[in-house]
């Protein structure tokens, strides 16, 4: 909070205003530093990761460090982190513009979906676990779809419907979308994202800025081009992505020494709200 994230310009359209801006100027002390955290907040990723691993419930064929639900850049400078329900019809009306950003900035960019299903959404704790299933067989992204293409007509009959239409074996989905693990992950989801301060869907945590609502793809593109621009002056000065990633959640977090980005093993730990920015799509409990 305490900067103006918005405003609408004289054409009534909204624009992102007030972001953090560097001069890509460090001190060798200060690089040293900001490498010293980085380093600290990778080396807790990697052991809370490996425990995670441990587990099983975070297994890809080709990475123990990212998950079932992830979508683009293995080795990102912008993280979008997705706060969804699959019964929000705010959400479902996101997914085009997110989806142009991962086309456009593929070797930038990476999605992660964590399941935040509302209160009042009487099918989006059964859709969430059924998507869930659908990673153990490997097929997050095409129920995710299949969800919702179905957002305003969700029921028992139509989430079996796009289990069959997606062509998962239909015994193992049956039993895993009642398992009590199956709901403790999501769960463990919904804990976390409302930690980070989700109380409506979508909610974005884009780098640590929490970004609130079904916002235009002109103003996701415009954060996340910021983003990309504030990545690279840090990479310039020998950083990696990911460490470039990390320091930039470290300076826009409300909490950072809160903050584990996690490189996608399990739900985020605790993030304050951040600079917001809001936007009057999304649902929001009573």
């Amino acid at each position: 909070m305490g900067h103006d994230h918005h405003h609408d310009d004289a054409a009534g359209n909204h624009t992102t205003t007030g972001v953090q801006h560097h001069d890509g100027h460090h001190s060798d002390e200060s690089k040293s530093i900001s490498r010293a955290l980085v380093m600290a907040v990778l080396a807790a990723c990697i052991f809370a990761g490996i425990l995670f691993f441990r587990q099983g419930q975070a297994k890809t064929p080709d990475s123990v460090t990212l998950p079932a639900n992830h979508m683009g850049a293995t080795e990102a400078t912008v993280v979008i982190v997705e706060a969804s329900d699959f019964q929000c019809p705010y959400c479902a009306r996101v997914q085009t513009a997110i989806g142009r950003l991962i086309h456009e900035y593929p070797n930038e960019v990476r999605l992660e979906f964590r399941h935040n299903p509302l209160s009042f959404h009487d099918q989006a704790i059964p859709a969430a676990a059924a998507a869930v299933a659908a990673a153990r067989q490997g097929r997050f992204w095409d129920m995710h779809a299949a969800l919702f293409r179905r957002v305003n007509r969700l029921n028992n009959d139509t989430i079996n419907e796009a289990a069959q239409e997606i062509g998962l074996n239909m015994q193992k989905f049956a039993e895993d979308r009642n398992s009590p693990s199956v709901m403790a992950l999501v769960e463990q989801d919904q804990v976390a994202v409302t930690t980070m301060g989700a109380r409506g869907t979508p909610t974005f945590f884009i780098n640590g800025l929490v970004v609130k609502g079904a916002q235009p793809y002109p103003v996701l593109r415009t954060i996340v081009r910021d983003q990309i621009v504030k990545a690279r002056r840090l990479t310039t000065e020998g950083l990696t992505s990911t460490e470039a990633q990390l320091t930039l959640v470290a300076q826009q977090a409300a909490n950072p020494e809160q903050y584990v980005q996690l490189l996608g093993t399990q739900p985020l730990a605790a993030l304050g709200n951040g600079a917001a920015i809001e936007w009057k799509r999304v649902e929001t409990p009573e």
